[in-house]
């Protein structure tokens, strides 16, 4: 299956843990098959990565499972910002109901004693 260098490596970028500049497609397309697919068939071309149907599946299965981690770790972040905010939000609403309570009910209790 043949692929083009460009397309692959922004789709592809995310196995290798580094950013990339674009004029290094074919360094960057080597590096992802070596530490993805170790000594397996593959070739490179001028301005495509020939692969196997087998390497093509792994890489895409690779790609999906990194992918979702990392969305998994935005997901978290954004329900722990979420939920905290909420929990401000009520912790402030139940101090202003104490408040008025003790405004009220103080000289309730005062009169008594």
């Amino acid at each position: 299956m043949k692929k083009n260098l460009k397309i692959d490596l922004v789709a592809l970028k995310i196995l290798i843990q580094m950013a990339l500049p674009q004029e290094q497609c074919r360094n960057a397309a080597t590096q992802i098959c070596q530490s993805a697919l170790g000594r397996a068939d593959y070739q490179l071309g001028r301005t495509k990565v020939f692969l196997k149907d087998a390497q093509d599946l792994f890489l895409e299965q690779e790609r999906d499972r990194v992918l979702t981690k990392k969305i998994q770790v935005l997901q978290r972040c954004i329900r722990g910002w979420y939920h905290r905010r909420r929990f401000l939000k009520m912790r402030a609403a139940a101090i202003v109901i104490q408040k008025n309570f003790r405004y009220v009910f103080s000289p309730c209790l005062y009169a008594r004693t």
